[in-house]
């Protein structure tokens, strides 16, 4: 059951690091020509690398008797920190 609950933090971790290093637009406020100018294939890329880190990091946390449970701690306060640092955003920043 620990290992579920790791699994759904670094989802959430993850989806907050796509956040951060994808453009912020409100949707379907840019034409699809435009949106595809700005070529993601690199970035998207470099985010599937944040997979296979937090699969390592999860199995070496197994390897520990209570690795998993001290992972799952450091999980979380990493994603406090991360979610205070992406979300920190005004209509200003999104607009401009």
């Amino acid at each position: 059951m620990p290992d579920l609950v790791i699994v759904f933090i670094n989802a959430i971790i993850y989806a907050v690091i796509c956040f951060m290093v994808v453009k912020k637009s409100i949707p379907f406020s840019e034409s699809i020509d435009k949106y595809n100018q700005h070529s993601n294939a690199g970035i998207i890329f470099g985010l599937m690398l944040f997979v296979a880190l937090f699969a390592g990091l999860h199995y070496v946390s197994t390897l520990f008797s209570y690795g998993i449970y001290l992972y799952m701690v450091i999980a979380i306060i990493c994603l406090a920190a991360l979610w205070k640092q992406a979300f920190n955003i005004t209509w200003g920043k999104l607009m401009g």
